[in-house]
């Protein structure tokens, strides 16, 4: 197979790619579902990432350092999520100013976990990616992937940190370019998988993306927003039950059920991506 044909997943025998009227995002959400229940070991990845994720989100909560959750309890039913990426999920997040000021040693330690984290999703991933081509899980694989997430929130953070700077008017703006980038690269981490290079992923992602983006925004939303609500369920207002467990539970159910719909949509985009 061609480097042109595998970063497409053009001649593999993969989960099936999308004729034009199911880049919805219900079809794409439609689609997704029906790829899982038609080989339900894609979802193993991402149970293995929700023990990772769930148990570094125990870590983040026995650091000094302030965290918060993002929970319905904090945003209420009617807030909705948007994916920076698939595989996302944002439960336990720190706020950015929480970490000025801090000396090395504790710095250290987040960066390690944030760092940890993404080479979980990185390889969960690349781990779905190579089970619909087929294929085997590459560490450069993985390795390129984590380096491509480490770059796009490096990006986001940037921008909403200096959205902020500007008040109400800047953080708007600062939201509009997250979701633009979100939406325009939602795919880019399956075409790093398949071993495309960041730069040449970013420019099929965003050709793929090009003339869908309201569909794969509403998929984005959707998985995003049912993924929040799945994941809040557990911390709502259950005072018996340690912080810790539920914190952990709602971790490991918003990914299991969710990360693998959300990366499966990603594949069905990313056979959309030209070759030129």
């Amino acid at each position: 197979m061609s480097e042109n044909d595998r970063i497409s997943g053009a001649g593999v025998n993969r989960i099936g790619s999308p004729s034009d009227e199911d880049i919805s995002a219900f079809g794409l959400l439609e689609g997704s579902v029906r790829d899982l229940r038609t080989r339900p070991s894609l979802a193993l990845p991402f149970l293995l990432m929700g023990i990772v994720l769930a148990a570094l989100n125990l870590v983040r909560l026995r650091d000094p350092v302030p965290v918060q959750l993002e929970t319905i309890g904090r945003y209420g039913v009617a807030h909705l999520t948007v994916l920076s990426h698939p595989g996302s999920v944002q439960l336990v997040t720190r706020p950015v100013g929480a970490v000025f000021g801090l000396r090395l040693l504790p710095v250290a330690g987040i960066a390690a976990v944030w760092l940890a984290s993404l080479t979980a999703t990185a390889a969960a991933v690349t781990a779905v990616v190579a089970l619909v081509d087929g294929d085997s899980v590459s560490p450069r694989d993985v390795a390129s992937v984590t380096a491509y997430l480490a770059g796009l929130l490096a990006v986001l953070s940037l921008v909403a940190a200096t959205g902020a700077a500007f008040g109400f008017v800047g953080k708007l703006a600062a939201f509009l370019a997250f979701v633009f980038v979100s939406v325009r690269l939602f795919p880019a981490p399956v075409l790093v998988a398949r071993g495309a290079s960041i730069r040449n992923a970013v420019r099929r992602s965003s050709a793929a993306v090009s003339g869908h983006g309201v569909s794969v925004l509403g998929f984005s939303v959707l998985v995003g927003t049912f993924q929040f609500w799945l994941g809040s369920l557990p911390l709502l207002d259950a005072p018996s039950t340690s912080l810790s467990l539920r914190v952990a539970l709602g971790t490991f159910l918003a990914v299991a059920v969710f990360a693998p719909l959300a990366t499966l949509g990603a594949v069905r985009v990313a056979a959309l991506a030209s070759d030129e």
